[in-house]
């Protein structure tokens, strides 16, 4: 099954044991509906199914234009003449907070669908793409959300199937300062090498002014980077 998962139904077996006994208890009702409504939120996020790719509800993303209510402008620029359809990986740089840019100008964009082909694959961390419900819904509807993961990195690659991701994962999210740009690089280079033993090209991407889109603080930052190391997003927004 899994360590996640069965550490899940362990905590959902302890709840239960735990829970109210009889109807007559104050708190029966409230606490069996939360039970049976987490239940089924466990149950749809690890066994029901993916959902088809949906191409309209991207198409529906694009249209509504989101990104225009809550920043100015996002647009993608740059040598865009040289992009291929195939062979290439993209490393978006920085995540920033809500990875703004990368969202924007790559997943949502018709632009980079038009220049880089439509089946790109988008990676993301596993822990968000597996583990959260709603997020898993909108990646399936997406259709070219996948785990990053060794083997779905170097399959595409293989494949000379388009890849783009953020470099920089958690640490780039810590390492985040209003108005200052960071990323994290220093042991993050692997997948270069990849790139070159499957002969593909790599375009480095930078989305300027997702330093802009959140304030951050920068205390206990060492701390903080190393609880990046077990996958826990450690980022101080306010």
């Amino acid at each position: 099954l899994g360590s996640k998962r069965l550490w899940t139904i362990s905590s959902l077996a302890l709840d239960a044991c735990l829970g109210p006994r009889s109807r007559s208890e104050p708190s029966f009702a409230r606490f069996w509906i939360s039970f049976a409504g987490t239940a089924a939120i466990v149950v749809l996020n690890y066994w029901a199914p993916a959902l088809p790719k949906r191409p309209k509800f991207v198409k529906l993303m694009q249209d509504l234009d989101f990104d225009k209510y809550y920043y100015s402008g996002p647009e993608l620029r740059g040598a865009l003449d040289d992009v291929q359809k195939s062979g290439s990986l993209f490393g978006f740089h920085p995540h920033g907070i809500l990875c703004a840019g990368w969202a924007w100008n790559a997943i949502w964009s018709k632009k980079f669908a038009d220049i880089a082909g439509t089946d790109v694959r988008f990676m993301i961390d596993k822990g968000l793409r597996e583990d959260n419900v709603i997020f898993k819904i909108i990646c399936d509807l997406h259709g070219g959300l996948d785990s990053l993961t060794k083997r779905n990195l170097l399959g595409a690659l293989a494949a000379k199937t388009n890849v783009a991701f953020v470099p920089g994962g958690f640490q780039d999210a810590t390492l985040a300062e209003f108005g200052v740009h960071r990323t994290a690089m220093k042991k993050r280079t692997g997948f270069i090498k990849y790139a070159l033993q499957h002969g593909c090209r790599v375009h480095p991407c930078y989305s300027f002014g997702e330093c802009e889109t959140h304030y951050t603080s920068t205390a206990l930052l060492n701390f903080r980077l190393w609880l990046n190391q077990f996958g826990i997003p450690a980022v101080v927004i306010f």
